[in-house]
């Protein structure tokens, strides 16, 4: 039984395409699919983060914009779907978080075949409170350069957003995206 499952899986999976060309000058460390796979997010190394276009009838897939605005590599995407706007489009809160504990926030709106992006705040090293250390932790000499975000995680609480990062050090590092502007963007 366990043999024709896994038949029936490798049916399902093995029905896809690689790009041919590089979107990016180095390695692709992060992913995020929107609208149901019509556009896709792909976070670098090289510092910068690409949003495309896949047209699923021909399987063609463009870049629509390029932002370069993180100093690291893009580490990590996470999204939190918000409710509809009154006319009824779709909307979430994007995070893109890099290496050099910096990330950016944004609202992504789709209706009606119009896609857009709005760069809503951004964190910066300096709002991250690095651990005390001593240095002897686990018997390992700890570098204080090599704090980074490792990942990233994004949710509504009720009319709260809090958006969570995974640090090097082994700590989760919690924001609410409070300022007034923001909120008045985001909802």
């Amino acid at each position: 039984m366990f043999e024709e499952e896994n038949k029936a899986n490798d049916t399902i999976t093995t029905a896809g395409f690689t790009l041919q060309d590089p979107l990016h000058g180095r390695e692709i460390l992060s992913t995020l699919a929107l609208d149901k796979g019509k556009v896709i997010l792909t976070g670098s190394e090289d510092t910068t983060f690409k949003v495309l276009a896949v047209d699923a009838s021909s399987c063609d897939v463009k870049v629509i914009s390029t932002f370069s605005q993180h100093e690291a590599s893009v580490r990590s995407f996470a999204k939190c779907k918000m409710p509809p706007t009154s006319d009824g489009a779709s909307s979430h809160v994007i995070v893109s978080a890099g290496s050099t504990m910096q990330a950016h926030v944004f609202l992504w709106h789709s209706s009606q075949g119009q896609r857009i992006l709005n760069h809503v705040c951004n964190y910066s090293q300096q709002l991250f409170k690095q651990p005390k250390r001593t240095g002897k932790e686990f018997g390992a000499q700890v570098n204080t350069q090599d704090f980074r975000i490792m990942s990233a995680a994004v949710t509504r609480l009720n009319n709260c957003i809090l958006v969570l990062f995974g640090t090097s050090s082994g700590q989760i590092v919690m924001n609410r995206l409070s300022n007034t502007a923001t909120e008045k963007r985001l909802h």
